[in-house]
């Protein structure tokens, strides 16, 4: 009596396990840190990615933020974060303020109110070079709940690969 299987199936079976658990794991990370983002425009929130890639015999869960200020709220800036001093440019500072409703209202943004939210600009600009801004991490504790996810997702893929395997027994 003989048993037969094709390797090059089974092999195919639990690679596609093993990539559905990381992409889980992906999807889970992403979410989380879309949770964890902190509130300022949201557009913090819109530019949190993941994607799960094959590259050779590995697959690799990426967890991605765009956003140009993702990584000064994930790491902080200066001294408060224990970095080097940091001015950030008053173009981000004065559109920060607008979501904000910092300064000067529509109403009355004549030259006095435009002068007036650019010094409040340039007064913000130069607390953030003394004094730094905290870290709020978003992305690391993303990573660190998916690291922690991953092992029961492996352990649920591998076990429905071994059951898909079975039914390919001949």
């Amino acid at each position: 009596m003989r048993v037969r299987f094709d390797m090059a199936r089974i092999r195919s079976i639990f690679s596609e396990r093993v990539f559905k658990a990381m992409d889980n794991v992906t999807i889970m990370m992403v979410e989380t840190a879309k949770v964890n983002a902190p509130e300022d425009t949201a557009q913090l929130k819109r530019q949190i990615d993941g994607k799960t890639v094959i590259e050779g015999y590995k697959i690799i869960s990426k967890l991605i933020c765009t956003s140009p200020y993702g990584r000064f709220k994930e790491v902080g800036t200066g001294p408060a974060a224990g970095h080097d001093k940091y001015m950030p440019p008053v173009r981000v500072i004065l559109e920060w303020m607008k979501h904000r409703g910092i300064g000067a209202s529509q109403k009355t943004a004549g030259t006095r109110g435009l002068a007036t939210m650019a010094h409040i600009a340039y007064a913000i600009r130069w607390h953030i070079y003394q004094h730094g801004t905290e870290a709020k991490p978003f992305m690391a504790p993303a990573r660190a709940a998916g690291v922690k996810e991953l092992l029961p997702q492996l352990q649920a893929g591998l076990s429905a690969a071994i059951r898909e395997a079975r039914s390919e027994l001949r």
